[in-house]
């Protein structure tokens, strides 16, 4: 801000009334009236309230006794000038909503051309470029009167200056509707209302992101994003679509209720789910594990492992039961698996060389559970074999008990108990009557008896601990074949 356009020297200013220049003539030379304010050791704010101060008195006293301005009390001007003071030094802490609020107010109670120049200011600063320039504007036109203080001469000099480097940063909005004859049409700018009549020229915008709505009777409301950059010209064209024509009501006619032509439809039941179950599988069997001494020796009492006697065989199992609640089974079984045979020849005691396949035999329930009938996933499957028997046919030449080649056939059979675990896959392959049904199972099994059937007394293995345990690893396929059950 510059002097308020005081002359002469400190006794004798002109544009002031009697008493502001008695002020200046009586204060010392640290108070410069010619330019309004203290010497520059004083601090910033009360050079602003000095500047305000005389300014406002400046202006009081040059307005002439016909202008509005003659019209405004001491306290109302007395109310402007500590409001002004206030809102500049808001401006210069950066405080500019604050600021704009202040001066505002001071330009409600005196009207002054610092006060325009400051709300401007405030206006750029917040991004109201729009305003700013109209405040400028308003500021630039505003008639001085003769004589009228310096202060206000430079503020409407700096208004000008500054509306001239602000106006080409300003974005411009060009808003292009087609059809350009839509009836009823309406604008809205952030929710605000803007006239149809900018469509087509070129309308001020502030900077940022601004949201444009257009409607029209007939047509389907349309929304853009416009984002405003510094000096650019934002162009948004828009084609409003038709609604669409909704179709004629037609008038609705009452059927008749009709006879039903059978039963009502009923909900499934648990016995609707229940199914015949028959499955049959063909595997792989890989025996392991150990069997009593006194299924294969008659003189060495440890036990004697599977493998030496039994080789790799063939399984083959029938399961009948029932199938329910499209996930669940449970069935009865037969299994029965046959070994290939291995001789075993003994340094002392026996010659073992069998005469048969070892075979195992198993009775017993199953518990399965997978995916649903008809459709591809999985199952797993729980067994408890409550009659399972494994038979070893041979040929027995005794060493030392009988005469040398004294021999003789014998069956060796164990009974006992067995478990297992199992797991495949459920591949329907026609629709939900069959599928298909590759499987793994591990099944343990106990000898807890041993009978023999053929050789004399002295050719038998004598009665040993027979609570060993040999497990079966089967890998084969099956089918599971579903009769009944409504889907």
């Amino acid at each position: 801000m510059g002097s308020v356009g005081f002359a002469g020297d400190a006794g004798q200013v002109s544009g002031l009334p009697a008493w502001a220049r008695h002020v200046c003539a009586s204060r010392s030379t640290t108070l410069e009236c010619r330019t309004g304010v203290r010497a520059s050791r004083s601090s910033p704010w009360k050079r602003v309230a000095w500047l305000t101060l005389l300014t406002v008195t400046a202006a009081g006293s040059a307005m002439p006794a016909a202008h509005a301005q003659t019209t405004v009390s001491a306290a109302d001007k007395a109310t402007a000038r500590n409001t002004a003071t206030e809102g500049i030094e808001l401006y210069r802490e950066q405080k500019y909503a604050e600021a704009l609020d202040r001066m505002q107010r001071a330009q409600q109670l005196f009207q002054a051309p610092v006060h325009l120049l400051y709300i401007a200011r405030c206006q750029r600063e917040l991004g109201q470029w729009v305003e700013a320039a109209e405040t400028y504007r308003a500021l630039v036109k505003t008639q001085l009167e003769s004589g009228a203080p310096d202060a206000f001469v430079k503020a409407q000099s700096d208004g000008k200056s500054e509306l001239e480097e602000l106006q080409p940063r300003i974005p411009r909005l060009l808003v292009e509707i087609t059809p350009a004859d839509a009836p009823e049409l309406q604008l809205e700018l952030d929710g605000k209302p803007l006239s149809s009549a900018v469509v087509g020229i070129e309308r001020p915008l502030n900077p940022g992101r601004r949201d444009l709505t257009v409607r029209a009777t007939g047509y389907v409301e349309q929304q853009r994003p416009v984002e405003a950059t510094e000096g650019e010209l934002v162009q948004v064209a828009i084609t409003l679509e038709p609604e669409p024509v909704s179709p004629q009501p037609v008038e609705a006619v009452t059927a008749q209720p009709s006879e039903p032509s059978g039963p009502p439809p009923r909900h499934r039941t648990f016995l609707d789910t229940v199914a015949l179950l028959l499955s049959l599988r063909l595997g792989a069997a890989f025996p392991a594990g150990q069997a009593p001494g006194a299924l294969v020796n008659t003189e060495r009492e440890e036990p004697v492992r599977v493998r030496e006697f039994a080789g790799t065989g063939t399984e083959l199992e029938l399961h009948v039961g029932s199938h329910f609640l499209d996930r669940w089974g449970i069935s009865a079984f037969l299994g029965i698996k046959s070994f290939a045979a291995k001789n075993v020849d003994y340094a002392e005691g026996t010659l073992l060389h069998t005469t048969g396949k070892p075979s195992m035999a198993t009775l017993g329930i199953s518990v399965l559970g997978g995916s649903r009938r008809g459709r591809f996933g999985g199952f797993g499957e729980l067994s408890l074999g409550v009659l399972h028997g494994f038979a070893v046919p041979s040929e027995r030449t005794s060493r030392g008990l009988v005469p040398i080649n004294a021999s003789c056939s014998v069956t060796a059979t164990t009974s006992g108990l067995t478990g297992r675990l199992g797991a495949g896959l459920n591949v329907p392959l026609y629709a939900r009557a069959i599928h298909l049904t590759p499987y793994i199972a591990l099944e343990a099994g106990r000898a807890t008896s041993i009978e023999y059937k053929g050789c004399s007394t002295e050719l038998r293995p004598a009665a040993m601990d027979t609570n060993q345990t040999h497990t079966t690893l089967s890998l084969g396929v099956g089918g599971d074949f579903f009769i009944g059950g409504v889907p």
